[in-house]
Order: structure tokens, then sequence, then C-alpha cells
């Protein structure tokens, strides 16, 4: 894997330069130079603050957090680059050299907790999950579903000769749709914690107990329960346990 991380600037210009009202910086172009400057000086807590700024005045861009997730990297941040880079591949899953991005910089994380996700060829039939976002997924398989059921009506009321066909292709599609939608909700489920702290020890209960076990900087885990400044995270029932939001955040 190549040991390079892939800013962009050109497309998140153009669209500030479309939009120049977005975000509460009077200027966000200007804000943006400045952190792409900042970058290439290789000044990463400047370019982290201005490409925060930005996210904080309300400018959301897949661009944006790819840019802040590499920042967050070359500042030794694994746990905030990843944070960022998953909600960058929420926003615009189809952005070019993000997914290497994601898996570079995880590759880089100290984890024992490796969750499953598909590679090589099981990808194709999960294409949806690669190159399109939630929104535009559903909306897919809803048309689907009714595609194939107007293309069935059609073929038993003798209107479309081939009509259960191309129902039961249209069918076929549906389905890996939504095995794409389930392996979307468990490896890359919005409600999944990643740790940001070096070392975070997940208790048996909230605010005490006994260690169950420790995260570090960059692992990701599923989200079970949010109580009062606490994460309920856990893979299964030997790893389950209570750690601090203060240590993790959810993307």
């Amino acid at each position: 894997m190549s040991a390079r991380l892939v800013i962009i600037l050109s497309l998140l210009a153009a669209l500030f330069a479309a939009h120049p009202a977005l975000g509460d910086e009077p200027d966000p172009r200007a804000a943006f130079e400045r952190a792409a400057e900042a970058y290439q000086m290789h000044d990463w807590e400047a370019a982290i603050t201005e490409y925060e700024q930005l996210a904080e005045g309300g400018s959301e861009f897949p661009e944006l957090y790819n840019n802040l997730g590499c920042a967050y990297y070359r500042n030794g941040e694994l746990g905030r680059a990843i944070a960022s880079l998953r909600k960058s591949k929420r926003l615009g899953p189809r952005l070019a050299d993000l997914d290497h991005n994601l898996e570079f910089v995880r590759s880089r994380s100290e984890t024992r907790l490796r969750r499953w996700r598909p590679t090589g060829w099981l990808k194709v039939p999960l294409f949806a999950h690669y190159y399109l976002t939630f929104a535009e997924e559903a909306l897919l398989a809803i048309a689907l579903y009714l595609l194939a059921t107007l293309l069935w009506i059609l073929w038993r009321l003798r209107i479309v000769k081939w009509g259960h066909i191309g129902a039961l292709i249209a069918g076929i599609v549906l389905i890996t749709l939504v095995l794409s939608l389930g392996v979307r909700h468990f490896a890359d489920s919005p409600g999944t914690a990643v740790v940001v702290a070096k070392k975070a020890e997940v208790l048996s209960s909230p605010s005490g107990g006994t260690v169950v076990f420790e995260l570090f900087d960059g692992e990701e885990i599923p989200v079970i329960e949010k109580r009062d400044g606490w994460l309920k995270v856990g893979l299964n029932e030997e790893y389950r346990g209570w750690i601090s939001e203060l240590d993790a955040i959810v993307p």
C-alpha cells in the first residue's frame, strides 16, 4: 500500500467559489486556502485548526473531512483521522482516493478488534456500499422494488412477454442492495465509536468497575448505549463494557 495520503484541493475550492456564503467565516475560501497552505508547509496543527473552523461554521463536504483526516494523521492523531475520514465517506463515498486514505490510516492503528470488511471480489456484489450514500442506496432499492413489481404485473397480464425475466433481474440487484445496506450497518455503522485516546480502559460499569479490556488510538467499536458521558461498547460478550466519551468519539 502506498505510504501517501491524498488531500483534495480543487473540488472544495470550486464549491466555495460557487457558494461564498457557506459557513460562518466571512470568506471560507480564504480559510480553506490557509489550511491547504499550512498542510503543504507541514504545519499540521494550523491546518487542523482551519479545517475544524470550516466544519464548525457549517461547511460539510467530503473533501473537507478527507483533508482534515489527512492532517490529523500527519499530526499523529489516528483516531480523529479515522473519524474524519469515516464522515467523509458517508458524505461522498465516490470521492477519489478516500478509500485508500481510510484503509491506509486504519492499517496504522494498533488494534486487536479487526472488524470484518469485504475485500477483493466480495466488493463486486456490494458495489452500492462503496459508491453510493445511504440515501442514494435506499432510493435505488425502492425504485428497483417498484420496477420488479411492475414488470411482474405486466407479465402476469401478458402485456410484457419477458416481464418475469426483468423482474427477476431487478430482484437479484435488489437483494445485493439489501446485503450492502446490512454490511454498511455492520462494518461502517454511524453508531461506531472511534478511540481518540492513546489507551482507553473499558470498564464493567459506568464511572467505575473493573477493567474488562483496553482499546487503543484508532480502534473502532460499535456503540450499544449512551449514558451520562459514557458509551457502552462491544463486539461480543467477551469484548463489552463502558468507555468515557472523553476517550472516544462517534463521527
